[in-house]
Formats: structure tokens, C-alpha cells, sequence
């Protein structure tokens, strides 16, 4: 599985951005681009430890005992998955700004390697070692990616 930690993962991740505008329609879901990008940006943020720890879902937890081998291959997650509502964006973003965002702290989090991964738990995945939060955010962001055809 791909992972955050490996250069050429974060070149594709930027080409694949290169290929999303501002009027990319979903083939799933509510979000349209730019709180897709908003969404991601946030879901990262937890991963740099940026954002205020926060409690596994119950939702995740239930999800973990059936699901665990879900996140660690390559069997892309399915359509319409629950989120936490703390990485909802039900308000109007930048395109442009969240995109940059985006970049930013994707190259961040890279840069930082294995010793900057927050030492919390996800919200729905729990605790996670260094390495496995690097493949969890490619494949989030793949899913991502996928649901506006990049």
C-alpha cells in the first residue's frame, strides 16, 4: 500500500491534484470540491497533531472489529462512508486556498516523517502506529480522489 512517507507518493498526490478545479462534480456524495479538499486538509491536521485530540468514535470502534482489514489494503473503501462530524464541511470553501493547504501540509506531514505523527488516536481508526497513519492518509485521500474521478 502506498503511504505519505514515500516521495514519489506525494508527486502523484500533486499531479492528481493538478487535475481537480474548482467545478469538479463528485460521482458520489455531498461535498463538492473545495470541501472535499477542506475535509482532507482537516482529517491531516489530526494526523500532524494540529488539531485537539479527540475520542474514537463508537462508530470506529465497531467498525474496527469487522473492518480493520479494510484500512491495511489496497481495496479502496466504499461509496458514501461515515465520517466524523468533526471533518464534515457543510460550509462554502476557497478552492484555490484549500488546495494550497492541502499541498502544504501533505508536504509537511512527509517532511516530518514517522516522528511527527501525533501520538493520539484517530477518531475512527484508533490507535495506529507511526507508519500505518502515513498509509491511512494516502488511502483516505485516495478515496477521496476516486470520488471526483482524479
Amino acid at each position: 500500500m502506498k503511504s505519505l512517507f514515500e516521495p514519489g507518493t506525494i508527486k502523484h498526490i500533486e499531479e492528481r491534484l493538478n487535475n481537480l478545479s474548482h467545478d469538479t462534480k463528485p460521482l458520489w456524495g455531498k461535498m463538492n470540491s473545495a470541501q472535499m479538499l477542506a475535509h482532507n486538509v482537516a482529517v491531516m491536521q489530526s494526523a500532524c497533531d494540529d488539531a485537539p485530540p479527540a475520542k474514537q468514535m463508537f462508530l470506529g470502534k465497531v467498525f474496527m472489529l469487522f473492518m480493520k482489514s479494510k484500512f491495511w489494503n489496497d481495496e479502496p473503501y466504499g461509496k458514501n462512508a461515515p465520517t466524523s462530524p468533526n471533518f464534515l464541511m457543510a460550509t462554502e470553501k476557497d478552492f484555490e486556498k484549500e488546495k494550497q493547504r492541502l499541498l502544504e501540509i501533505v508536504r509537511r506531514f512527509h517532511a516530518g516523517g514517522l516522528e511527527k505523527v501525533t501520538p493520539y488516536p484517530s477518531v475512527f481508526w484508533g490507535k495506529r502506529p507511526p507508519d500505518q497513519w502515513g498509509m491511512g492518509m494516502y488511502k483516505h485521500m485516495d478515496h477521496h480522489f476516486q470520488q471526483f474521478g482524479i
